[in-house]
């Protein structure tokens, strides 16, 4: 429910009506997301998983809100927004890659019995198929508020890892 997906399936619809063309935005957030990846398992060494979670989710909710008002502008006459919206959606791909994106798995699979990562992979997999088929419509009737949504979600997520979450760093379960 971060929008990843949304943006990695539909970057180039995304960027359509930008100066930036929407091929080379996507190989920019290709790019992107596989190096903050690989990056992302030494930041687990040295910090906590919920403490990576709650301020990358907190950020995510913070880039996902400037993604929405980017996209609110009228593209073809700023194109100083056009690279702000590009950069944002790298700062957002960097902060999910860092947090939620990997840690998710890593903790499912930490606190949880088989089934239970069953499950949770189960609706991963119904939300991405749920969000790749709406999302065309959505970002073509309602670019800006799409954005927020997703905002919304990493915020409300980030709130529940506050309230919910515990460290499992270095804790042993066996």
């Amino acid at each position: 429910m971060t929008g990843i997906n949304c943006i990695v399936f539909y970057s180039t619809f995304i960027f359509s009506k930008s100066d930036i063309k929407g091929h080379v935005a996507s190989v920019y957030i290709s790019g992107v997301n596989m190096v903050t990846a690989v990056i992302a398992f030494w930041l687990l060494k040295y910090f906590g998983r919920r403490t990576l979670l709650i301020y990358m989710l907190g950020f995510s909710a913070i880039f996902l809100a400037l993604e929405g008002y980017f996209t609110s502008l009228d593209l073809n006459v700023n194109s100083w927004a056009d690279n702000a919206d590009l950069a944002v959606c790298l700062l957002f791909i960097s902060a999910f890659e860092f947090g939620p994106g990997p840690i998710a798995w890593i903790y499912m699979s930490e606190v949880m019995n088989e089934k239970g990562v069953a499950m949770g992979t189960f609706l991963n997999w119904l939300f991405t198929l749920i969000f790749a088929v709406c999302s065309p419509y959505l970002m073509n009737e309602f670019p800006s508020a799409s954005f927020y949504g997703f905002g919304c979600c990493c915020a409300i997520s980030c709130i529940f890892t506050i309230v919910f979450v515990r460290e499992t760093k270095g804790l042993n379960f066996t």
